[in-house]
């Protein structure tokens, strides 16, 4: 396994090899050992019936519909054909005279053409590679040719590669309309459908490809992710397992594995299997960036630095390793060098969806006339933390609109007054629906704080920025006067939690000590369908205050006004928090130290926040019992 010296000594010591599409296969034919690969037809071929990578190496291949018991007897077969028999005593050996060698013929233009093009493409050379494919593909008008199919997929490979999935799918198509038997394509196809996010076309392709090449371990682990972003972990990690199983050094399928753990909160697995990709490649930057992550929420934030510049050193361009990076260094108070590395989110695509809007990108110049479009980017609450930097868009000397969640709209534009403020105008794929932009210049919401908090002495220390409804902040205030004592509102999670995220949140039930102090009324900004936890947890003198007529997750007007008028917030990481925030309404957040403080103990964001960060090794439900204890000398007796 691990000595390749003494196995290649070995090999080159033998008179065949016969192996499947593995290291041991590959390592003969790089000696020029005879060996025979069985399996089935892949785009190493380049059009051919061979593997012109390695002269020495012939191919079995099944045919359509069987299996390989079939190619097995083929090769024992021919090996018993060809293996010589005991040599008479009486017969002398004569040595026989050589044969001249035979001219070669000539190689067919496609042929030369594709296999032009393939070498091209292994160089990197993309824009001459799509070239000759499509000389090779003009050249062969009749699409008679053995490779026709190859030439089609590996162009459309090329396209994919080069950000043309329309183009991509197009020539995968008519790949496998030529040869529909052909489970590199299928894999191929499904890599583009995915990357366009049509996740069930993507899993019907490599479901089909695993169909005609049930041991295809590509497929399978791509397959896996496909699951693993649907949210079918468990399903996923059996795929991964399938494709280890065929190849035990299977890299991408190991940090595949690693992640769907992760997922799953399986941290010591994840991390093992991230160490174990390591070890496959020292020099990936992929396995760097897994082992980064177990490092960071381990709390080892050196070791994920360690980690992090390991990985951008072998790939300077590895722009999650950047925006990794880029966050750690927030958390330490680096912020200018942090706010370059979160300048990485969307080629590290770490956002949901990312807009292309065809425009430049406004770096604070002066507008002199131009129009300027502010869009949001990530969820409702990073839109409400960025919202503390629209000072810099005023007194702009140009139109300015800012775009935002609908929920937001109203009360974005009773705030930022020197703004236009409308809903998004994108779909939910990101793709524009305003064609062409209605703007000049453009800048994405999250790129604002990189321009005007470069230090953390440059966070302003007003109290609120958000302003609601005067009518409903009256409205609120006839209500929650009917309450006795301090008005405390609640929100305990998110509104979705999986096995990642569940530790950044706490349950109903870590609350009942909250709901339980006299002197406090403690009023329900959960949103969501939470009704079987207050059907747990509530009694006759234990409850939540709550209205129907107040749509908690969609009525952000409502929800502020409401919140406006709460003598104190308490919530985990979640939207509620960051609008009590920028509310100027004291707010207790819980949850371990994240890159907003910005290497300080505040989140300085919000001057009315108080952090509330459970002991190292400890859940947030030890959080909620020091706030609970902290509420408890404020209450009224």
């Amino acid at each position: 396994k691990d000595d390749f010296d003494g196995t290649a000594a070995l090999t080159a010591n033998l008179d065949l090899v016969i192996s499947p599409a593995m290291s041991a296969g590959e390592l003969a034919g790089a000696l020029g050992v005879p060996v025979w690969r069985f399996g089935s037809r892949d785009w190493t071929q380049l059009g051919t019936g061979t593997r012109p990578w390695f002269p020495s190496m012939r191919l079995f291949q099944p045919n359509s519909g069987e299996g390989l018991e079939a190619t097995i007897r083929a090769m024992a077969d021919t090996l018993r054909a060809t293996t010589p028999g005991p040599v008479p005593e009486s017969v002398p050996v004569v040595a026989a005279s050589p044969e001249p060698e035979p001219e070669p013929e000539p190689e067919p233009e496609f042929d030369a053409l594709l296999n032009r093009a393939a070498d091209l493409h292994r160089a990197g050379r993309l824009a001459e590679a799509e070239t000759a494919y499509r000389a090779a593909i003009a050249a062969d008008p009749g699409r008679t040719a053995p490779g026709h199919a190859d030439a089609l997929h590996l162009l459309g490979l090329l396209m994919h590669q080069t950000g043309r999935n329309d183009e991509a799918l197009a020539l995968i198509g008519a790949a496998l309309r030529t040869d529909p038997a052909f489970p590199q394509a299928w894999n191929h196809l499904g890599l583009v459908q995915e990357a366009d996010k049509r996740h069930a076309e993507s899993a019907r392709a490599f479901t089909r490809a695993l169909a005609l090449h049930p041991a295809f371990a590509e497929a399978l682990t791509h397959l896996g992710l496909v699951h693993q972003t649907c949210g079918r972990v468990e399903e996923a990690v059996k795929l991964h397992r399938r494709c280890i199983a065929l190849q035990p050094e299977h890299l991408p399928a190991h940090a595949n594995l690693g992640h769907a753990c992760e997922l799953m909160g399986r941290m010591a697995e994840a991390n093992g299997h991230y160490r174990r990709a390591l070890a496959l490649q020292p020099g990936s930057a992929d396995a760097g960036n897994n082992l980064a992550t177990m490092a960071t929420l381990a709390g080892r934030l050196e070791e994920a630095k360690t980690h992090l510049h390991r990985a951008l050193r072998i790939d300077p361009d590895f722009a999650l390793a950047a925006w990794n990076l880029g966050l750690l260094d927030l958390a330490d108070g680096r912020v200018a060098e942090g706010w370059a590395g979160y300048g990485r989110r969307f080629s590290a695509r770490q956002l949901q969806r990312a807009r292309r809007i065809d425009r430049p990108v406004w770096t604070g110049e002066p507008l002199r006339g131009r129009r300027l479009l502010a869009w949001s980017e990530q969820g409702v609450g990073d839109e409400i933390l960025f919202a503390s930097c629209f000072d810099a868009l005023r007194g702009q000397d140009g139109p300015v609109t800012v775009e935002c969640d609908r929920r937001l709209v109203s009360l974005f534009a009773r705030s930022f007054p020197w703004v236009t403020v409308r809903a998004e105008t994108a779909d939910t794929t990101g793709r524009e629906t305003v064609d062409p932009p209605d703007c000049d210049l453009q800048i994405p919401a999250g790129t604002l704080p990189a321009l005007v908090r470069d230090r953390v002495d440059r966070f302003p220390g007003r109290p609120a920025y958000l302003h609601p409804d005067p009518g409903r902040l009256a409205l609120w205030h006839d209500r929650l006067a009917a309450l006795p004592g301090l008005k405390v509102g609640l929100a305990w999670r998110s509104q979705i939690v999986t096995a990642q995220r569940a530790a950044a949140y706490t349950g109903l039930a870590d609350w009942t000590a909250l709901l339980d102090l006299a002197g406090i009324s403690v009023v329900m900004l959960q949103y969501g369908d939470c009704r079987a936890e207050l059907a747990q947890v509530e009694t006759a003198t234990r409850r939540l205050h709550r209205w129907d007529d107040l749509d908690l997750k969609d009525d952000f007007e409502g929800v502020a006004a409401l919140i406006a008028n709460l003598d104190l917030v308490i919530s985990p990481a979640t939207a509620v928090g960051e609008l009590a925030g920028a509310l100027g309404v004291p707010v207790w957040r819980l949850g371990t130290r994240d890159w907003t403080q910005m290497g300080t103990d505040v989140r300085p964001w919000f001057p009315s926040m108080r952090l509330i960060q459970p002991p190292a090794g400890d859940g947030l439900a030890a959080a909620a019992r020091q706030a609970v204890r902290a509420l408890a000398e404020l209450a009224p007796a």
